[in-house]
């Protein structure tokens, strides 16, 4: 099973705060930045952990710092040609 696949907004100023919060969750996902300028980032979430980085990640839209949180087909996964 393929990682699943997140996109979001994060508050410049706050950025290295949720990063660094979610990778002392070992396994949960792995982030990178797809337009610093923007503070738009790409998330590649563990299928099994899916819930608990919604939860995060929403608890820190409550906060202000995560915006426009979404999930979206993952452009990585591989598709089997035949």
């Amino acid at each position: 099973m393929y990682s699943t696949y997140y996109t979001a907004h994060l508050n410049r100023k706050m950025t290295w705060l949720v990063t660094g919060a979610l990778r002392n969750e070992p396994g949960w996902a792995f982030d990178r930045t797809l337009d610093a300028k923007a503070g738009l980032m790409e998330f590649l979430v563990a299928p099994n952990y899916e819930d608990e980085f919604v939860s995060f990640m929403n608890y820190f839209a409550a906060k202000g710092y995560v915006q426009d949180l979404a999930k979206k087909q993952n452009p990585y996964a591989l598709t089997a040609k035949r």
